[in-house]
């Protein structure tokens, strides 16, 4: 089953119940040509933006964040910031061809479930 909410991305994260999703994706404009990060807006990367969109991930779920940024500094400080609030396990998956651009999904795997990963037998 799948759900799609269409609201004000924040506000939402805010108010919703921890360990809600399985999957959460984060896929926003910022809207700002004056800036070097293009998706998401910096309020979604944020300290305290993160630490929401981890706590809505269900133990051993994972977000994904379409992030689009021209400055590796500032790429650099918003990836330590998703390792910290998902506990390190982070992914990235950028196009290193001849015509790639800045974009770069990240895929952040919850590991705040002390149960996750499941023992082996």
């Amino acid at each position: 089953h799948v759900s799609v909410v269409s609201q004000e991305g924040l506000e939402y994260l805010r108010s919703c119940p921890a360990g809600k999703w399985d999957i959460a994706i984060l896929d926003v404009n910022a809207q700002s040509p004056d800036s070097p990060l293009e998706a998401p807006p910096e309020d979604f990367v944020t300290r305290e933006a993160l630490g929401e969109l981890a706590r809505v991930t269900k133990g051993g779920g994972v977000a994904v964040i379409n992030l689009l940024c021209s400055d590796p500094a500032l790429f650099t400080t918003i990836l330590q910031r998703v390792q910290d609030a998902f506990h390190g396990t982070v992914c990235t998956l950028r196009d290193t061809g001849e015509n790639a651009d800045e974009n770069c999904l990240l895929f952040a795997l919850n590991m705040r479930d002390p149960d996750w990963p499941p023992a082996t037998k």
